[in-house]
């Protein structure tokens, strides 16, 4: 009887021990970050799309004010605007009906903000390195249907 719960419990700290790395990696970063009103920054972004032969890369910044939302401005290379708060996502002034991915892009940045981390766990394994001066995630889905949409996330800093 020992011997089995002794092999369940090496089994239950072997499968808890990514999300621990996860957690400690996560808390690491997020202390940095953590600025409770705004966050502001620029971004290089590349999609990989079944249809074009290249990656698509696109460069801009962001804010995100806890009070008035998400803004995304791409500048190249082709500008864009994007806006994600309680009334819902614009698209270059305009409502749009969103998919997701504004909203996992607001909620993963505040989750950032606010040092509430629970969410980005559940949702994605995470991986990265950390040392004084930087810091690199990425961000993996979880969820099959996230999955089939997006393969990774890599943010660093």
């Amino acid at each position: 009887m020992k011997l089995t719960l002794w092999l369940v419990s090496i089994v239950l700290l072997c499968r808890a021990l990514p999300l621990l790395a996860d957690t400690g990696l996560l808390l690491s970063v997020s202390g940095r970050l953590t600025t409770g009103q705004q966050l502001q920054g620029r971004f290089d972004q590349q999609k990989s799309l079944p249809f074009l032969a290249l990656p698509l890369n696109s460069s801009g910044d962001f804010s995100l004010d806890s009070d008035r939302g998400l803004y995304w401005r791409v500048l190249k290379p082709v500008k864009s605007e994007m806006t994600v708060d309680a009334s819902g996502v614009q698209l270059d002034g305009h409502y749009v009906r969103d998919h997701g991915a504004g909203d996992l892009i607001a909620s993963l940045m505040r989750a950032f903000m606010t040092g509430d981390l629970s969410g980005v766990q559940r949702t994605f394994a995470v991986s990265g390195e950390h040392g004084d001066e930087e810091w690199r995630l990425i961000l993996k889905p979880r969820g099959a249907v996230l999955r089939s949409v997006l393969k990774k996330i890599e943010v660093s800093g």
